[in-house]
């Protein structure tokens, strides 16, 4: 890839050189190659001057593999295929002809030299091409409920897109852990999805005029716990209104509209009234700054 822009802009080459693993990397002829948001959608620059409460970043479509990918390069971001050779130095235990599963730049080849500390055997069990199209969502999925915040049974999430690849993840994981889970899709098909990976209820943000009155009447007033919102903006207002006291709104990526940044100056930023519930929680003294 040599400029900004669309598919268009990806070139298929042949005469490429086969990378040489360096010091604690492995070669791995890839087999299967993960598609991520990171690949396709937009990156949001840095805003070098922030003179407002408000930072408008600036949008470009940047078709890089990563923030900071410089274009030119091969995008791509996990894969999964067969270890061909190993460089010098500890390279984890791996050895030539395992399967691995793997978080690295560069993976939209044939071949692909690969930090070994983020190469993972994948067990026998696991059938080919489910590692590369559960690594980095189902890590997310994981931290988002474990690190990030640590749900408990008992608790009400919100899952926006509920039946994206993150949004399924979390669904599953969220059941498995005793959480009563809302999602939002768009489609009966989606909608479908989404309950057969554990979601409780599932709303269709097309047909709902009223989303914070429904999330209401599911959860008896209590509000959700913890809302993960994987759309961006368009979901902030919503969100602002259903979390309950002392919750938690975790925003992960921008599917649908970015979402700007608030600043707790006096002033709520994409809240259109004073009397929100995000404005509620804050303490008197935060209100006054």
């Amino acid at each position: 890839m040599k400029n900004f822009g669309g598919p268009e802009v990806l070139q298929y080459q042949t005469d490429l050189p086969v990378p040489v693993p360096r010091d604690g990397e492995v070669l791995v002829k890839n087999v299967f190659i993960g598609i991520n948001y990171v690949d396709v959608f937009v990156a949001l620059l840095p805003f070098p001057n922030i003179k407002s409460p408000v930072a408008e970043p600036v949008i470009r479509y940047w078709r890089i593999g990563m923030m900071g990918f410089a274009p030119g390069g091969i995008i791509g971001r996990e894969a999964e295929g067969t270890v061909l050779s190993t460089g010098p130095g500890r390279v984890s235990n791996l050895q030539v002809g395992d399967r691995v599963v793997y978080l690295a730049m560069g993976d939209y080849a044939e071949y692909t030299a690969v930090p070994a500390a983020t190469a993972y055997v994948i067990p026998a069990e696991i059938e080919p091409g489910v590692a590369a199209a559960a690594l980095m969502q189902g890590l997310t999925a994981l931290n988002l409920t474990r690190k990030i915040y640590q749900v408990k049974k008992g608790d009400w999430a919100l899952v926006h897109a509920a039946a994206g690849g993150t949004g399924l993840w979390l669904c599953q994981l969220l059941k498995a852990q005793g959480v009563k889970t809302i999602g939002t899709a768009g489609t009966a098909e989606k909608i479908q999805l989404a309950m057969e990976n554990g979601a409780d209820f599932v709303i269709n943000y097309h047909e709902e005029k009223n989303l914070v009155k429904r999330v209401e009447e599911i959860t008896g007033g209590h509000g959700v716990d913890v809302v993960y919102n994987g759309v961006g903006k368009d979901q902030t207002e919503n969100n602002v209104n259903v979390v309950a006291n002392d919750g938690i709104i975790v925003t992960y990526g921008v599917a649908v509209s970015r979402c700007r940044m608030i600043f707790l100056n006096g002033q709520v930023t994409d809240v259109n009234s004073p009397e929100s519930r995000l404005l509620s929680h804050l303490p008197s003294w935060l209100r006054r700054m």
